[in-house]
């Protein structure tokens, strides 16, 4: 929860920004100084503020097939009410730490789909790579949050779905549908993902 003494006037007053409210000198010297004393995991608020700046080199996204050839999407409605980032999404989550790849999978699982997945094997065997395809945003028209590449791991439910999953009702944020083809309301930055999921033959 955010501290109602620490605004703009209050860091002002301490020197640590500017006129335009972004830190000068010295409030960049304090942010370096500080960062390494966080504790591990219990960055709090200040976490999603940490990798909105730093940026994330690699995001997690997971095709979820239902051996019919349907995929699940999850809703997600941006908290700052930002429309690029509303629509349906594949789960996925940032590849932050030293977690391999396969345990920021299954974070995503648990908390998006409220089960943990089978990672399958792509059609590629290779066994040092468990992702299907990947997805450069570099240099793209639409935004995308923190991150530049994004790998794709095809899924299957290792367990029970314990969040919504809706057919055809008006999504609230976290529900969750199966999906054919990309959706109407698809967020612009996943619309390529299905061109990975229609090569692999999952859909």
């Amino acid at each position: 929860m955010k501290n109602p003494k620490v605004d703009e006037a209050y860091l002002k007053r301490l020197g640590l920004i500017d006129e335009a409210g972004m830190t000068n000198e010295l409030g960049t010297e304090v942010t370096a100084e500080l960062l390494p004393r966080f504790p591990p995991r219990k960055h709090g608020r200040a976490f999603p503020e940490i990798k909105r700046a730093a940026g994330c080199a690699v995001a997690c996204e997971l095709a979820i097939d239902n051996y019919a050839g349907a995929v699940l999407l999850a809703y997600r409605i941006d908290p700052n009410g930002f429309d690029p980032y509303t629509g349906w999404h594949f789960p996925g989550r940032q590849h932050v730490g030293d977690n391999a790849f396969c345990e920021t999978v299954q974070e995503c699982a648990r908390e998006e789909v409220g089960t943990e997945v089978r990672i399958l094997q792509p059609q590629h065997k290779n066994p040092f790579i468990p992702f299907m395809g990947t997805i450069d945003h570099t240099g793209k028209e639409y935004p995308v949050q923190f991150h530049q590449t994004s790998l794709i791991f095809h899924c299957h439910l290792d367990g029970t779905i314990t969040k919504p999953v809706i057919v055809d009702k008006e999504p609230r944020d976290g529900d969750l549908r199966w999906f054919r083809a990309c959706p109407k309301g698809m967020i612009r930055a996943q619309w390529q993902y299905w061109d990975v999921l229609k090569h692999e033959g999952i859909v």
